[in-house]
């Protein structure tokens, strides 16, 4: 009984101090706030309609050395090549094994053509049959 009571009290303790916690004075006023001159993208704004995302990554950088050996990384890196090709080799095999989920048709054919000897016995013995 006294672990219920101990429980209880805790619980009411708990319940006060959020409740006084979120207590506001009785001399509380907003504060006045302003809507700002001019907002950021106004329909007035003259500005560059190019985005930043429209940007190659490279040609954000304004150093042409630095240009350079990007694109010196880019034609001689070999690693990347490589793994471009197993990028694509992967989507190829992919593409493979997800045909087989699709139906399939086949057919065949075959021809035979037979024909008779003209002085064939059919296995039995010359004379047994009469001409």
């Amino acid at each position: 009984m006294a672990a219920g009571a101990a429980q209880r009290g805790l619980r009411i303790i708990a319940l006060t101090t959020l409740l006084t916690g979120c207590m506001v004075g009785p001399d509380y006023s907003r504060p006045p706030t302003a809507p700002p001159a001019q907002y950021r993208f106004a329909l007035g704004d003259a500005r560059d309609p190019a985005s930043i995302a429209d940007i190659a990554w490279f040609d954000l950088f304004q150093d042409d050395a630095l240009r350079e050996l990007i694109r010196m990384a880019l034609v001689q890196n070999y690693d990347v090549q490589i793994a471009a090709a197993r990028i694509l080799q992967a989507r190829a095999q992919v593409g493979i094994v997800r045909s087989e989920m699709f139906p399939t048709i086949s057919g065949g054919g075959s021809l035979q053509k037979d024909r008779l000897a003209q002085n064939d016995t059919g296995g039995l013995p010359r004379g047994a049959i009469p001409n």
